[in-house]
């Protein structure tokens, strides 16, 4: 059986010392024992314990999530995948809207590019004192101060 203290994990794993710590102190992870000196030893289970919340962690659960999915209680993998599916769809409805908009905007800047100059962006209280040139930011372009 092998034993890693809590920075040769943090390092194979990926996962900070600080994270293990965490999940030791909220007792997501605890380690198996002790070394003389105090410092947390990981064991194969604790190990194969990390791997399973990494991967819970990866399908957007929380870390209470987390917690009641390894405890067994109502969190089935069926029931996490099912949930994972749901966060996904949500991702994907708001991505969509806003590649929509996006889309609608390049649309509009076209139609102004071709038709007439754009025009210049409105004021932002913060930004008195500055003037809009019309051209792209850059040398010369985009605002300048007045003096």
């Amino acid at each position: 059986m092998s034993t890693w203290k809590v920075g040769e994990l943090g390092r194979r794993t990926g996962l900070t010392v600080r994270t293990l710590h965490h999940y030791d102190r909220i007792g997501l992870l605890s380690p198996s024992g002790r070394s003389a000196a105090g410092y947390r030893l990981y064991d194969d289970a604790d190990v194969a314990r990390l791997h399973q919340i990494v991967v819970l962690r990866q399908l957007g659960l929380s870390l209470e999530q987390v917690r009641e999915s390894l405890a067994g209680s109502a969190w089935t993998l069926e029931r996490v995948l099912r949930a994972h599916l749901e966060r996904l769809r949500e991702r994907m409805k708001a991505e969509r809207a806003l590649y929509e908009r996006v889309e609608r905007l390049v649309a509009r800047s076209s139609i102004t590019a071709r038709g007439r100059r754009a025009a210049a962006p409105p004021a932002v209280p913060a930004c008195r004192g500055w003037r809009w040139t019309g051209r792209p930011p850059g040398r010369g372009g985009g605002s300048t101060r007045d003096r």
